[in-house]
């Protein structure tokens, strides 16, 4: 048994700060290069979100009210929705971690779309083709949460740590909630238009007015024949069966029928 698994699944652990600090630091030596991005984990109570990354200062802030609140509203424990909102906000470091490598992989490429605010301040450009200011793009991509690329992925790693973790109890409702989580995670930003799904990602880019950005994208994505894991992690293009079936086959759900 991991500590990490016996803090989340030990009823005799109790939801605190000091459990907050120990997931924090756990999750830290699996990746201890993430020090560099990361300056200072805290509890924030005056936070309206279950928790933030700031790149600039590089300090991962929680609120644990908000944390306990949502973790009652969607029945699973405040342990694992902690768990959850500190691996996300790690994921965030883990994007900037990935903007500096300069990777010319596909995610490091959608990485940097996520990221484009911060590399337009800090004059990163990597052939960006942005003309639009830092504080619009920020703007413009608060108003595109639900779309963007950066947020999916640290969503899906986030849900996705969780489940394996848990995997070995087999059909536990703890199991079963983060399978569902996860499940709505990879669903997240896909929209039918009544001839296909929209993938979130090409949505992101539209919607940013990147659309030199997007006509490079697809040009790619068309050129290459990417697995359905990388497409559904990156918010690429999916057909109808792989959204409604292939998902849920991977997870071992069924959809329950109405």
């Amino acid at each position: 048994m991991t500590r990490m698994y016996e803090l989340i699944t030990d009823e005799r652990i109790d939801f605190s700060e000091s459990f907050l600090n120990e997931v924090f630091e756990l999750l830290l030596k699996e990746d201890e290069d993430l020090k560099r991005y990361i300056s200072d984990f805290k509890s924030d109570y005056t936070i309206s979100t279950l928790g933030a990354y700031n790149n600039k200062n590089k300090t991962i802030m929680v609120n644990p009210f908000v944390i306990q609140s949502v973790a009652s509203a969607i029945g699973c424990s405040s342990k694992t929705q902690a768990l959850g909102t500190i691996k996300h906000e790690m994921e965030h470091a883990s994007n900037l971690r990935r903007l500096y490598e300069g990777g010319n992989d596909i995610e490091s490429l959608i990485v940097r779309y996520s990221l484009v605010d911060y590399m337009v301040a800090n004059n990163i450009r990597y052939g960006l083709f942005v003309e639009d200011d830092a504080n619009y793009l920020a703007l413009k991509r608060m108003e595109n949460y639900k779309y963007d690329p950066g947020e999916r992925l640290a969503n899906i790693k986030a849900e996705r740590y969780i489940v394996n973790l848990l995997k070995n109890q087999r059909r536990t409702k703890e199991l079963l909630a983060a399978k569902s989580k996860l499940y709505f995670t990879y669903e997240r930003g896909y929209e039918d238009n009544g001839v296909y799904l929209d993938a979130p990602t090409y949505t992101f880019l539209l919607n940013m007015g990147m659309l030199r950005e997007f006509y490079l994208l697809k040009k790619r994505v068309d050129q290459n024949q990417y697995s359905f894991d990388t497409r559904v992690l990156l918010g690429l293009p999916l057909t109808y069966d792989e959204k409604e079936n292939e998902i849920l086959r991977r997870m071992k759900l069924r959809r329950v029928q109405r």
